[in-house]
């Protein structure tokens, strides 16, 4: 990956917590899409833009990105983001599984 889109990985990173903390988390996820897209390798950006479907409960995305967040990841501690995958696991409403 190229320095220059690297770094535009970073700021739609960046600019996606921002729309998080301001709880748009439409806007966060469309960011944290956009950085996905620029950089599919990276595990911060799967656990932020599932974060953001946790805080609308849309915990199937959400369990998708943790599930590729711990794939990922290599450097974070995951314990807690495996029982995070677990409780949206059971709140999936059983026709969406």
């Amino acid at each position: 990956m190229t320095s220059s889109k690297t770094d535009l990985a970073i700021a739609y990173d960046c600019r996606g917590r921002g729309y998080a903390r301001m709880n748009d988390f439409d806007m966060a996820i469309v960011d944290y899409s956009q950085a996905i897209d620029l950089n599919d390798k990276e595990a911060i950006y799967y656990y932020d833009r599932a974060m953001a479907y946790d805080r609308k409960k849309d915990y199937k995305n959400a369990v998708s990105d943790g599930e590729r967040f711990l794939q990922l990841n290599k450097t974070m501690k995951d314990s807690d983001v495996r029982e995070l995958v677990k409780a949206w696991k059971r709140r999936i409403p059983e026709e969406e599984k």
